[in-house]
């Protein structure tokens, strides 16, 4: 878990600022928002493969785009909870409840639904170390090409 959480972020922290300045001056500014979900979603994916690999003998594919949908529902479910937690609402509760557990339902649904996808993810049952070292050498050849003040967000996109 740590290690999957800690390259996450980190290839979030010096990926995500350079996959932006490549589409931020090129894409309507309505499709921003969901273009850099999936670069904040490409950043994590790129960092994570090669531990996902040796770890459960699979990379995921269908995530990348699953994530456009899973994010704002969690910032949508997330930020129901702590509403309802806020005594102001307390005279609503019942009917935010059922609102929320309907939501909750929903959530569950989709998260269920999404994993009977039969191609989510590829398999590979014996993920040898030569693969995972190829993967591993790919992401830091990105790292080396990348200028060095997008990496250190000194130029704003």
């Amino acid at each position: 878990g740590f290690q999957l959480s800690f390259s996450a972020v980190a290839a979030i922290l010096l990926y995500f600022p350079f996959f932006r300045k490549l589409y931020h001056k090129t894409i309507p500014e309505k499709l921003l928002y969901p273009a850099d979900l999936l670069a904040v979603s490409l950043a994590a994916s790129l960092a994570t493969a090669p531990l996902t690999l040796w770890h459960f003998s699979q990379i995921p594919f269908l995530g990348l785009f699953l994530n456009l949908f899973f994010i704002p529902m969690t910032f949508v479910l997330l930020g129901a909870i702590l509403l309802m937690l806020l005594p102001l609402f307390q005279p609503l509760d019942q009917l935010f409840s059922y609102a929320l557990d309907l939501f909750l339902e929903i959530y569950i649904y989709c998260l269920e639904y999404s994993s009977l996808i039969p191609w989510k993810s590829f398999r590979i049952e014996e993920a040898s170390a030569l693969l995972i070292s190829l993967l591993l050498l790919i992401l830091i050849t990105i790292n080396l090409y990348l200028p060095r003040h997008i990496i250190l967000n000194k130029s704003k996109p």
